[in-house]
């Protein structure tokens, strides 16, 4: 994707869908999906517990169904989520993810 040929259109597009991952915890819960794969609710609790410290499930909760809401993250039934891999912009958003995380 080449900045240049970006139309008003795709860069507010682009703002977005950073603000949908610029939160710590929908960051955290949108790098574990993208390099996990399908998550249960459980798993998704205690990885975010675990990285940034204990937090009430609630709040937990609000930010992942934000990034479904942002069409970053989907449901596949059964309390069990992944990234949307129909979403053009996933690869984009997990491949500057990985470049930019020291400690993947």
């Amino acid at each position: 994707m080449n900045p240049d040929k970006l139309n008003g259109e795709q860069v507010s597009h682009m703002a977005e869908v950073l603000q949908a991952i610029g939160n710590p915890y929908r960051l955290e819960i949108f790098m574990l999906l993208g390099m996990k794969g399908p998550q249960g609710w459980a798993e998704i609790k205690a990885d975010v517990i675990n990285k940034l410290g204990e937090v009430d499930p609630s709040v937990i909760n609000f930010h992942l169904h934000k990034l479904v809401q942002s069409g970053l993250v989907v449901s596949e039934g059964g309390n069990r989520f992944n990234v949307n891999t129909k979403n053009p912009d996933i690869n984009f958003m997990l491949c500057v993810l990985n470049m930019l995380n020291p400690n993947p």
